[in-house]
């Protein structure tokens, strides 16, 4: 059995608050605890160590990173695990790398309605999509000896990411670097009296349930429009938003619970009919899905929809609520397949409002489909996915690299621009000053021909007074002779 340490960006357990990546890390460390290897998770900011459920929280500090291959057998690192620093103290350990949430996908959603120049942290003065996210995942996935995804789309995406990398090349090629280890469901049975969400509900009234933040990808404009329609056919069925806007990535949330809430009062919905709670803490999760009869989750068309792999709506499995979704992504069809829930077509509030009503009103359909996903929890238990990683971790080996490394040839290619970059922006400062050089030298020409027209002015003036013939007689007389005489006398 190995010795394991998993990295996380942030504390998993923020005030008692985690979200999707810190929940699959907690679990997969339990599950490989349980399968016999000593697991840690390295945390930033940790001042203390700790032991939960037989888990070691552990600082990630320089100290750790010293020699950590005489530590620890293996590191499992997140997608944004991409410090060329941290990674260059990690060369001597084999690296498992979690791809299952596809970073890329998303942040070319999120960016899709900025500038190409827009950056969080260098305002446009560098590419933040190209520069960082795409370059980054590159390193990542160049660092990386074993690699796990969540289904069978994202291992196709992968895989051509792989092969335009050259991670799939001639010498590992027969080395199988990438395995499917989806979002699992926890052992915990669920506690059913855990009950406490304030909203104003009365006991018969029906309560849709919305789990978590509302990410740019998500749809939750159709369900607020849904509830419109719902409003007037039957007024006991409330809609609450847990968490709609995450408190753990405010800037991916914040405007889609903006617009959600928005709507809600333009509607007059808000507080009425529609509710946003706050975020639940892991451990109290269960409160959400005992007081309420469905959960809705809704997408928008894109990339992300097809490859994702619905965090929330496992969960919601977890938590034994059918489920409503849309149509054509893994986990829809994992829901159509299985009879786990309803499907709807994309902006369709209609559609959606049918099938809440259907859901409400057909108890047997209802009762069936509970059924089914307490059936169906059996196979997505953390422990009975785990056996691709567990399976590399009982046996971890460095991955053969290939001489090509196209990322190798992009960061040459971005170290060539950013030379030439300064390079520009050294000449441009010479240029400046050249510049400031000329300005000068033409104030100076130009402050010397105002004292040369006031010099001629002054002549012209003088030379047409009465004066002017004395002065010429006098200025004669003295060059002469008798007149050098008296100026020496005078003298």
């Amino acid at each position: 059995m190995s010795r394991i340490v998993m990295f996380s960006h942030r504390p998993i357990f923020q005030k008692g608050l985690t979200s999707g990546p810190g929940i699959r890390i907690f679990e997969i460390a339990k599950a490989l605890q349980r399968k016999g290897h000593k697991v840690s998770i390295a945390e930033p900011n940790r001042k203390k160590e700790k032991t939960k459920d037989k888990i070691n929280f552990i600082s990630w500090n320089e100290e750790l990173l010293v020699n950590i291959e005489k530590k620890f057998d293996v590191a499992i690192l997140q997608a944004w695990n991409d410090e060329i620093n941290f990674l260059n103290k990690l060369k001597k350990i084999p690296k498992v790398v979690d791809l299952y949430s596809p970073t890329l996908i998303e942040h070319a959603d999120f960016c899709v309605k900025k500038t190409k120049f827009e950056s969080y942290y260098e305002k446009g003065k560098i590419d933040y999509f190209y520069d960082d996210v795409i370059m980054n995942l590159s390193r990542i996935i160049m660092e990386g000896d074993f690699f796990i995804c969540a289904n069978k789309q994202q291992k196709a995406y992968y895989i051509g990411i792989f092969s335009i990398l050259g991670k799939i090349n001639p010498k590992s090629y027969d080395y199988n670097i990438l395995e499917i280890v989806p979002f699992g469901i926890s052992e915990k049975k669920l506690n059913k009296n855990l009950k406490g969400l304030k909203v104003k509900k009365k006991k018969d009234d029906f309560l849709i349930l919305w789990p978590g933040g509302i990410f740019p990808w998500f749809d939750a404009i159709t369900l607020i429009k849904a509830m419109k329609i719902l409003e007037k056919k039957n007024s006991k069925i409330k809609l609450v938003f847990v968490g709609a806007n995450n408190p753990l990535d405010s800037h991916f949330t914040k405007h889609g619970f903006e617009q959600a809430k928005k709507l809600a009062k333009k509607l007059k919905l808000f507080d009425v009919n529609i509710f946003f709670h706050d975020w639940i803490s892991y451990s109290k999760r269960e409160i959400m899905y005992n007081e309420s009869e469905m959960a809705i989750i809704l997408i928008n068309k894109g990339f992300e929809k097809d490859i994702s792999h619905r965090t929330r709506i496992i969960d919601c499995l977890w938590g034994e609520i059918p489920i409503i979704t849309t149509n054509d992504s893994e986990v829809s069809n994992i829901i159509q397949e299985k009879n786990l829930g309803l499907i709807v077509s994309e902006k369709n509030e209609k559609e959606v409002a049918e099938k809440i009503i259907e859901l409400i009103n057909n108890k047997e359909l209802k009762n069936q489909i509970i059924k089914n996903i307490n059936n169906y929890k059996k196979e997505i238990m953390w422990n009975k996915l785990m056996e691709p990683l567990d399976l590399f971790c009982k046996k971890p080996k460095l991955c053969k690299q290939s001489k090509f490394n196209v990322y190798n040839l992009l960061n040459e290619k971005q170290k060539s621009v950013e030379i030439c970059e300064r390079e520009l922006i050294t000449r441009n400062n010479e240029l400046i000053i050249k510049n400031q050089q000329i300005k000068e030298l033409f104030n100076i020409i130009n402050n010397q021909k105002k004292t040369i027209e006031k010099q001629l002015i002054n002549i012209c003036q003088f030379k047409s007074s009465v004066i002017y013939p004395f002065f010429r007689i006098t200025s004669g007389f003295g060059k002469t002779k008798t007149g050098k005489i008296i100026q020496k006398l005078i003298k």
